[in-house]
């Protein structure tokens, strides 16, 4: 999330888009993780197989 905020900043006084799109994604991993990991059976490996499907679906857009 701090990455994601900085990066934001220096955008405005020039920054670099590859850090805000790392930190975006990031964000939004983790989110999905704590999100999965409060499932009624939560597992790594369901986990993991529902993350790489959600950036599988994000890099086709």
């Amino acid at each position: 999330m701090v990455q994601l905020m900085v990066s934001v900043t220096r955008r405005k006084m020039g920054g670099h888009l590859p850090v805000i799109i790392s930190g975006g994604l990031s964000v939004l991993v983790g989110a999905a993780l704590i999100s999965l990991a409060g499932a009624d059976n939560p597992t790594l490996a369901k986990n993991l197989q529902a993350i790489d499907a959600y950036l599988d679906a994000v890099a086709q857009r």
